[in-house]
């Protein structure tokens, strides 16, 4: 089970993105005016995933490159000013897959 976890949360990331898109009370009216939802991913393979999906609705942007390493990976001031911006980021790992106690042991 723990190796099918990453995928299975990435399956149910991109469900999200499908379930917000098709049901969010504006959509009818972003979807005449062509305005495109801005999204933010962790890593190349995620924005694949998010374009299938979201289709001509979403504009994709991928906080890791091409060429670059996800494990020593640091985000640009203005990646990080554009990712304050975004409607959605779907990141790999982290909350989603950790028990909900891990929070209250951050605070």
């Amino acid at each position: 089970m723990k190796k099918y976890a990453p995928f299975l949360a990435l399956c149910l990331a991109v469900l999200a993105l499908f379930v917000w898109i098709r049901f969010r009370p504006s959509a009818h009216r972003q979807a005449g005016s062509g305005e495109q939802i801005e999204v933010f991913v962790s890593i190349l393979p995620q924005k694949h995933f998010v374009e299938k999906v979201g289709g001509g609705r979403v504009r994709v942007l991928a906080l890791v490159g091409p060429g670059q390493s996800p494990a020593t990976y640091e985000p640009l001031p203005q990646q990080m000013a554009d990712l304050a911006q975004a409607a959605l980021y779907f990141r790999i790992g982290g909350f989603p897959l950790r028990p909900l106690g891990w929070i209250k042991s951050q605070a």
